[in-house]
């Protein structure tokens, strides 16, 4: 069992897997929404009295709650709109930070960290890239398909809507022609 315990708040809340779903999700909600001053108000704690043990060396035991912590938190970015090698890459730099540490208090820090660091490129994204489905679908194709050129049909076929539909709601979100933003990840790929 996982549990995250946030402290020092004015209420203190268990996260239980397999216990309580709604508020499990409610620190991965909290990071895939870019609820930064919550988060860091709150520091969410990687392991707490009752939790499982997933191996009986107690440092190798945090590293695996560490990974599992990690990963869902992955996953719970990319279902809210990080784009897949963004959210792969941070967490596969977490994840070799942590491998390099051997005191259990420097991994418990490195994982708030890394929720922390999700959390502010959650609200960056919000911020900068619009939160409709529709765009964050865009983005995720433009995503895994900048490294070859890409037609607006081909994205708009993708997430199944008009192109002249697709351009103007990614103007109208992101600020940004969908032309530019493509031509903008090509550029920064290739620096």
């Amino acid at each position: 069992h996982f549990i995250f315990l946030y402290s020092k708040g004015f209420f203190d809340f268990f996260i239980k897997v397999g216990n309580n779903k709604k508020m499990e999700m409610s620190f991965y909600e909290e990071v895939s929404n870019g609820n930064v001053e919550h988060l860091e108000k709150f520091k969410p704690q990687l392991l707490v009295k009752g939790q499982g043990i997933l191996s009986e060396d107690s440092v190798r035991n945090t590293r695996y709650h560490f990974v599992v912590a990690t990963a869902l938190i992955t996953r719970f970015c990319i279902e809210a709109g990080m784009p897949k090698e963004d959210a792969y890459t941070t967490s596969d730099l977490f994840i070799r930070r942590m491998d390099k540490l051997n005191d259990i208090d420097e991994i418990i820090e490195l994982h708030q960290e890394c929720a922390i660091t999700f959390a502010k490129a959650m609200r960056d994204l919000k911020k900068n890239y619009g939160s409709s489905s529709y765009i964050r679908q865009a983005i995720d194709y433009i995503s895994a398909n900048f490294n070859k050129p890409i037609k607006i049909s081909q994205i708009s076929e993708s997430i199944h809507i008009s192109e002249k539909y697709l351009s103007a709601l990614f103007k109208k979100e992101t600020g940004s022609t969908i032309v530019a933003y493509i031509e903008e990840r090509q550029m920064e790929s290739a620096c």
